[in-house]
């Protein structure tokens, strides 16, 4: 399991809006997103809760059909985490958060990589107001 610090946001409007997607050649997982202000108060939203995700109709099974494979993994946050495999493409997901204006660190929840697989890695890009 892998904590990204993805660093400082500042949330105006009250969201933030994320695009996450994988990278060329490498598997990908997008387990949460955290928000952490100065208080130690957190915001912690499922990447799997279509509620906030969207982009994608995740897959119930492993495979190359194109699409973020919901993946059961008792590890993960609540026990689920979208997985991006290495030999498919599959839609950029937009993660939408909503939280009281003001400065947050950036945390996403990920998975570092494995021996069989490698390394895992994601594209992670805030969209500014």
């Amino acid at each position: 399991m892998w904590q990204i610090n993805a660093g400082r946001v500042t949330v105006t409007g009250g969201q933030l809006v994320l695009h996450i997607g994988p990278l060329p050649g490498h598997d990908g997982v997008f387990d949460y997103v955290r928000l952490l202000n100065d208080e130690g108060q957190e915001i912690r939203i499922e990447a799997e809760d279509a509620m906030f995700t969207t982009g994608d109709t995740y897959a119930g099974l492993e495979g190359s059909d194109g699409h973020w494979w919901n993946q059961a993994f008792k590890p993960f946050s609540g026990g689920y985490g979208v997985v991006a495999q290495k030999n498919e493409m599959v839609p950029v997901l937009t993660t939408t958060i909503a939280a009281p204006d003001g400065e947050y660190t950036l945390l996403i929840g990920s998975f570092k990589g494995d021996h069989d697989n490698g390394v895992f890695g994601l594209g992670i890009t805030v969209l500014e107001p």
